[in-house]
Order: C-alpha cells, then structure tokens, then sequence
C-alpha cells in the first residue's frame, strides 16, 4: 500500500511542477474546459442568429467565416481552441493520478481537438454556391 501512495505522491509533485513551469494553474486549466466551449456555442448561435441567410440546420459553423463578420467567428475557433489545449496541460495533470494507462492517447485527442479549432480559425471555408439540396441523415 505504501507503494502505491509513493507513486502517486511522486507523479502528484510531478504534474504540479509541470503546471507551475507553464504557469497554469488546475483551477484555471478546469475553467478554460468548462469556459471555452461554453463561450463557442454562445458565439456562433448569437452570431448565427444575427447573420442574415444563415441556417444552422443547412450550413456549417464555418460557413460564418463568410459573413461580412466573420472574423468574429475566427477569433471564436481561436479562443475555444486555445482554452481546450490549456484544459488538456490541467487535465493531464488531474488524471495522472486516476488513470495512467492511456492518458498519453487522451490528452493527445484533446490537443488535436483544441489544434483543429485553431486551425479553423485560420483556414476559412472556400465560398462555393448551394445547390439548394438538404442532406437528409
């Protein structure tokens, strides 16, 4: 048994100097996962509602890239994206201590996720005509 607690005493220091090194604290790294999709979902439906032509039950989140303001909807991937990387540094350090196995693979899916917010934010969708038919799923 006191193995066990030596273990995750050591990887307990471990993961709160790597948060003190980058300076993210746990509470922080906590709200930046409950903030940032929160705040996304916020963002695009106020700036959904506001954009004229605009249906999110035909189009793409992304397509409000297109708007007349849609750096609005850029900065919007930027900061989810960003909060959900800072979410994944806390969440590594948390979980440390309840799961060791496969932490790796679930820390890296949530990078990729926060990675493929920001990349959305630099890469708008490329303007093409509708053909006017709904995809039914």
């Amino acid at each position: 048994m006191d193995r066990v607690r030596l273990f995750h005493s050591t990887h307990q220091k471990v993961t709160i100097r790597e948060l003190k090194r980058l300076n993210i604290s746990p509470r922080a790294s906590a709200l930046a996962g409950i903030i940032g999709p929160v705040v996304f979902v916020t963002v695009y439906t106020v700036f959904g509602l506001a954009t004229p032509g605009y249906s999110p039950l035909t189009q793409v989140i992304s397509n409000l890239e297109l708007a007349p303001y849609g750096w609005i909807q850029q900065l919007n991937f930027l900061l989810c994206g960003t909060l959900i990387i800072v979410f994944a540094v806390g969440f590594r350090g948390a979980m440390l201590l309840v799961i060791q196995r496969r932490l790796r693979l679930a820390t890296a899916l949530l990078v990729l996720s926060g990675a493929g917010m920001v990349e959305a934010s630099y890469f708008t969708l490329s303007a093409r005509p509708s053909s006017g038919r709904r995809r039914s799923g």
